[in-house]
């Protein structure tokens, strides 16, 4: 189980990935999150689309125990909008990421994410 190791980026993929292929998936779940909030800014020629290698991320817990169910990325405000849309937290499920991960972790992918407490 990955849960006491570090995981560096370049050891989550497959080497023959670019990681560009993942933006979309990443994108698509920005546009999700920014849907979802009221008065946030949907138009993306406003606000840019963020790359899967600049951006943050950790793993989120799974609905399978003892799995990874896909990668939170984590994004302070003026990333992906303006300052007062606050920070944002959006989820790339694991189904959607599992091609282009490594054989030497992907074992450790399965499931959904959970839910964050609270809702989001």
């Amino acid at each position: 189980m990955v849960r006491d190791q570090e995981v560096t980026r370049g050891s989550l993929l497959r080497p023959d990935i670019d990681p560009m292929a993942l933006d979309s998936y990443l994108c698509d779940a920005v546009k999700a999150a920014k849907a979802a909030r009221p008065g946030a800014v949907q138009d993306p020629q406003t606000w840019p689309c963020p790359h899967w290698a600049d951006s943050d991320f950790v793993f989120a817990p799974s609905t399978t125990p003892d799995k990874i169910g896909g990668l939170t990325f984590l994004f302070d405000p003026y990333v992906i909008g303006p300052y007062v849309e606050g920070e944002y937290e959006v989820t790339v499920p694991q189904a959607q990421v599992r091609w282009a991960l490594s054989p030497l972790i992907s074992d450790q992918f399965a499931g959904a994410p959970k839910a964050a407490a609270g809702g989001g």
